[in-house]
């Protein structure tokens, strides 16, 4: 649904009804019609900082310095989403939030603009309580190369329909392929972001497009059958409190508190979905092995950005993957890159993964090794 009107002040109701070649954003008009979007301060809510309306390449456009712009009264669930970019080549990100149901919770689509060509030259993530997860999202159906124009206008359309999206870029092909969007549908805002990026000719449609199949899959998974699929996740607290501890329990780290969290984009648990990441960016993710005699075992984890693993409260394993700490290209993107060996004793062991993020992506995922006699309590 597109709802042109939401709560719309006496006078920006008198602007609306007057027609729909006024200056408002927007006028009423059948469902599946062009909803074009006028460039001036009304139609938009910005946030951030630096923006202006200016003629660009025989364009009128919107200027984003760095920020948001938020287009007033729009409330999108399934259609599309047109408009016209024009990039610069020094590193920035430029897109579309769609389907925002409140601040900071949003599926969003954008490009990098010094990656052409690039693997991860566009990107689709959602967006849980303000935090980005791209380094959760990746490969086929989340990010993908563009051939990319420079200080010139690129025509961007982004259809969208129930859980499944598509992505074209100056052509008629798509580029992407989003087999599955994260978030459940539902209806919110529509905004641009960018860091130093114009936008113009910005029209939303309501309707249910037709989405094309996606090409053949990736062989890529790195998930295996052993993978978690079920978490308890502690309230989130301060890295402080833990980052110089051997040994941990719930009193110790102010735990008050747990939820269950399921994994979904390969075996991946986005810690994000049950709280924000500030003030307190830690969380520990825990789960409960029985063993009918005690033995040991492996487990293969990922996770972003830092993790401190405990086993019956006893340190094991301390680890960094955070953007670029390895080298300038290193992303953090989280598969089963560790591994720790489980000394289990008979009975309950309580394995604990204390996740820190900093940037990009709260996530944990782990594998235990299949052994007899060895079972995750649900």
């Amino acid at each position: 649904m597109l709802n042109l009107f939401r709560r719309p002040s006496v006078a920006r109701f008198a602007i609306l009804f007057l027609a729909a070649t006024s200056s408002a954003a927007y006028a009423t008009a059948p469902d599946d019609d062009a909803w074009p979007v006028s460039l001036e301060e009304a139609s938009f809510e910005f946030t951030g900082q630096g923006h202006r309306f200016e003629a660009f390449r025989g364009r009128d456009a919107l200027f984003i310095e760095a920020g948001a712009a938020w287009i007033e009264g729009s409330d999108f669930e399934n259609g599309t989403i047109e408009f016209d970019l024009a990039i610069g080549e020094a590193r920035g990100f430029s897109g579309v939030h769609f389907r925002a149901v409140s601040q900071g919770n949003s599926e969003h689509f954008y490009i990098r603009h010094h990656l052409d060509g690039k693997p991860d030259a566009s990107q689709y993530t959602p967006v849980y309580n303000g935090l980005s997860g791209w380094q959760i999202y990746t490969g086929q159906g989340f990010a993908g190369p563009i051939d990319l124009s420079h200080n010139t206008w690129m025509h961007i359309k982004l259809e969208v329909n129930r859980d499944r999206a598509a992505v074209y870029v100056d052509s008629n092909e798509p580029s992407m392929i989003i087999d599955d969007l994260q978030r459940d549908a539902a209806s919110g805002r529509v905004g641009f972001n960018a860091g130093n990026a114009r936008f113009a000719n910005i029209v939303l449609r309501s309707g249910n497009p037709t989405i094309p199949a996606a090409p053949e899959a990736e062989s890529t998974d790195d998930s295996t059958p052993n993978t978690i699929s079920t978490w308890r996740v502690s309230n989130p607290f301060a890295e402080t409190a833990i980052e110089a501890s051997t040994h941990v329990d719930e009193i110790a780290l102010g735990i008050t508190g747990w939820s269950s969290l399921d994994t979904t984009h390969r075996g991946i648990a986005n810690l994000a979905r049950l709280a924000p990441h500030r003030p307190d960016n830690t969380a520990v993710a825990a789960v409960t092995l029985n063993a009918d005699a005690a033995r040991t075992i492996r487990a293969q984890f990922g996770f972003s950005d830092r993790v401190r693993v405990f086993l019956n409260g006893q340190l094991l394993y301390t680890g960094s993957d955070v953007w670029t700490s390895r080298d300038y290209r290193f992303l953090g993107t989280i598969g089963f890159h560790d591994e720790v060996a489980l000394a289990l004793q008979e009975g309950d062991n309580e394995l604990w993964f204390a996740v820190s993020e900093q940037f990009g992506g709260w996530g944990i995922t782990a594998a235990i090794e299949a052994a007899p006699g060895v079972t995750v309590v649900e």
